[in-house]
């Protein structure tokens, strides 16, 4: 397993929905979400959200979200660049049907109407997990921990002409609204219904050497959306660190699994060096850099680096890990 996108869409603002996504059309944040304090992107007819490209992906995406579905309707296409793959389609009535480049292409297979439950004010999981390939090309759905055998296909031609490949993925709205939350993208495992909770600093943790722009420098982080220069910590120096305590993960009192743990960062810089970040987790009395900084430029950008075990002890991860945390980030290089 390799999860390598999560986003709750609790955690930034309409105007800043295009540092965590590639690219949108009528997107906004409504405050009407699956659980208590979670948001879900929302889109009206006629409005779409793109994701970013991801550079782990070859042929193969493994993608679920959580959908409000009342009778609404609207596409998933799989892309590669500009490219659509295949595209997965709903109905108002909860029909759902796959095809072979968009909606105009090749249907490849179909689920009857209430595959995608719509009775009440519904929320569904829904998983895909696709191959894109002229022969041997492979999709399977699957809604609310269910495969939905009617859209199983196999040693199928699944790419439409010679763009070879998928990178990137796009939600369409075409009736009523739809609204999405709780999304991961992973390299090669469908992991079941998944939720994405966002925690927020609580207090200043073992470092601090960034300077508050006023009061701690925790209180500079904990917003709800990054206010970009209304508050900020800020530094000169490679070697800086800042850690913090977190919020606690919620007591969901059902066996649950732990399947990543996703830090973002929002950053600047405001010269011309060269300027570098790293997201830190802290166990114990030991700070544990990412291993992939994330680089500043001029503007503010939004930055995910996702562990998927806990670092000190390279097991997945448990609560007490999460409760116990320091996370923050290190100024890795100025050059």
């Amino acid at each position: 397993m390799s999860v390598i996108f999560v986003d709750g869409t609790s955690h930034y603002s309409p105007a800043q929905i295009t540092r965590k996504w590639g690219a949108h059309s009528g997107a906004s944040i409504s405050s009407y979400g699956p659980r208590s304090g979670a948001s879900s992107i929302l889109l009206a007819s006629g409005d779409w959200l793109r994701s970013v490209a991801f550079s782990a992906l070859t042929n193969r995406i493994v993608l679920g979200y959580r959908h409000y579905h009342y009778m609404g309707s609207g596409r998933l296409y799989l892309m590669s660049g500009t490219t659509v793959q295949l595209t997965l389609e709903w109905d108002t009535d909860g029909s759902m049907t796959l095809y072979r480049g968009t909606e105009s292409g090749t249907e490849l297979a179909s689920a009857a109407a209430g595959t995608l439950p719509s009775d009440g004010w519904a929320w569904n999981y829904v998983e895909i997990d696709a191959t894109i390939d002229d022969s041997t090309g492979a999709v399977e759905v699957c809604v609310n921990g269910s495969t939905v055998d009617d859209l199983t296909v196999t040693s199928e031609d699944t790419q439409p002409d010679t763009t070879t490949g998928v990178d990137r993925f796009q939600l369409n709205c075409t009736a009523s609204q739809c609204n999405f939350t709780d999304f991961y993208v992973d390299t090669d495992t469908l992991n079941g219904d998944c939720a994405v909770y966002t925690l927020r600093p609580s207090a200043a943790g073992a470092s601090t050497d960034f300077v508050p722009s006023a009061g701690d420098n925790y209180e500079n982080a904990d917003d709800d959306s990054s206010d970009d220069d209304g508050s900020y910590n800020s530094s000169t120096d490679q070697g800086d660190k800042d850690t913090f305590a977190f919020e606690d993960l919620p007591a969901l009192g059902i066996a649950s699994t732990i399947l990543a743990v996703a830090e973002n960062v929002t950053l600047r810089k405001d010269d011309a060096s060269t300027r570098q970040l790293k997201p830190v987790i802290r166990i114990g009395s030991t700070d544990y850099p990412h291993a992939t900084a994330a680089e500043a430029i001029s503007s503010y950008a939004m930055h995910q680096r996702i562990w998927t075990v806990n670092p000190d002890d390279a097991a997945a991860f448990e609560d007490a890990d999460v409760n116990n945390a320091e996370f923050g980030y290190e100024q890795s290089l100025v050059s």
